[in-house]
């Protein structure tokens, strides 16, 4: 973005080299030190504009009100709100199928199972229906019912725990089946109509 801006400032430097810093200096500032504008332009506006834009992607959101956020916020902070041992059952439905989400749309069921250690393999379908995502429900419910996937069967002790736990089931026919709608059916819209539906109990 300021690739010019710098090219012109590094010409500057390099034809007067014979200056001291205090005389580069007078170039580049005047006496009260505001910007040249002949070489800057509106170059340090935009900067401080892009710095102000980077700052606030880091500074923290107030979750007290999630009906006030967008959905976009809702479901980037939903971490920071959900994952709580000693959640009320609102939230734990929240959380169980945010993490099905957010796992399966990085690295599929494999990853889901795995980094989850099947803890909530037992309530992944009832916590699908709660929140009204039938379609995915009724497919988990009978891929976890057919290979009948207990959270015991990952033992994360195990030295080589991803490898093991990512071949234990057929993951891919989980896949294939939710991926003929999880594209025009969203899982996220769900999870995100939950919790604002579920706001009072959840922030």
């Amino acid at each position: 973005m300021f690739g010019n801006l710098f090219d012109n400032i590094k010409k500057i430097i390099d034809e007067n080299t014979d200056k001291s810093p205090e005389e580069l200096d007078k170039l580049f500032f005047d006496e009260n030190g505001k910007p040249n504008e002949n070489i800057f332009g509106n170059a340090f506006e935009e900067i401080k504009a892009q710095a102000s834009k980077f700052k606030s992607t880091f500074e923290p959101i107030d979750l007290s009100n999630l009906s006030e956020l967008s959905d976009d916020d809702i479901y980037d902070n939903l971490p920071m709100i959900l994952f709580d041992d000693d959640a009320n059952d609102v939230k734990k439905i929240a959380r169980i199928t945010y993490e099905f989400d957010a796992e399966f749309s990085n690295g599929g069921a494999s990853q889901y199972f795995a980094n989850t250690r099947g803890k909530f393999a037992l309530e992944l379908a009832s916590a699908l229906e709660a929140i009204g995502a039938v379609k995915y429900a009724k497919t988990c419910y009978e891929f976890i019912k057919k290979y009948n996937i207990r959270p015991e069967d990952f033992d994360d002790t195990n030295k080589d725990y991803f490898k093991v736990a990512e071949s234990l089931y057929p993951y891919k026919e989980l896949e294939t089946f939710i991926d003929e709608f999880y594209l025009t059916d969203p899982l996220q819209d769900y999870v995100i109509k939950y919790v604002r539906a579920h706001a009072s109990e959840i922030a």
